[in-house]
């Protein structure tokens, strides 16, 4: 998706209680070295949640988050949903109305870690390929017979996309940047943070393995 004339993209990560913090921080870091590497901001983001207020990660940590009321008007051009455990729990009509807004104003919704479930009750992965950690993949194959559920690091499938977590969601965020501005800054940003290289689409766990 083109970002808008400002030349800035906009994304949104709603995060719920337990999500995994690692995997948000490492979403979100190739686009503070992409801003960095370029000398401007060409990626913003904002974290929010359902209530607002701090939201405590699945290791303990907090993070401050806006609340979806905050957030949910103005242009998004992705909204990332990331959650770990019991995603379930976090299920709400506010927060899917919100999502199936954004989708009809063109953002492209993803989920890291389990948010895909979210995503899935919300019937927002219908027909489409999506993937979660794999702990949780028979689980979402049972749940939900009309998404194809992939055991592939990431998944890009037009305006939904998602990510398995942990690591791999430093090369989710690598992915859009490549998309958006190019294998260049990708690959700079990639070695900016340290990471050994920009992993192609299709790459599945033992892939991973054998890369690190």
């Amino acid at each position: 998706m083109p970002p808008q004339p400002n030349n800035t993209l906009n994304l949104l990560v709603l995060v719920t209680p337990n999500f995994n913090m690692a995997a948000t921080v490492g979403f979100i870091d190739p686009f503070r070295a992409a801003n960095y590497l370029e000398g401007k901001a060409r990626f913003q983001w904002q974290i929010a949640s359902l209530n607002g207020g701090p939201c405590t990660a699945s290791n303990g940590m907090t993070i401050d988050t806006a609340s979806l009321a905050e957030v949910r008007d103005g242009h998004k051009d992705f909204v990332i949903v990331s959650s770990s455990w019991a995603p379930e729990a976090y299920n709400a009509t506010p927060l899917h109305t919100s999502l199936w807004r954004w989708a009809g104003l063109g953002a492209t919704l993803g989920g890291l870690d389990t948010g895909a479930f979210i995503l899935a009750e919300a019937g927002l992965l219908r027909g489409r390929r999506a993937t979660v950690h794999y702990e949780h993949i028979d689980a979402m194959k049972e749940l939900y017979p009309n998404v194809e559920v992939s055991e592939e690091l990431f998944v890009f499938d037009e305006s939904r996309i998602t990510c398995c977590g942990g690591a791999a969601a430093v090369d989710f965020a690598l992915q859009i940047i490549k998309g958006i501005k190019g294998d260049a800054l990708a690959n700079a940003a990639a070695r900016y943070v340290f990471h050994q290289t920009v992993r192609p689409l299709g790459s599945g766990p033992i892939d991973f393995v054998r890369a690190a």
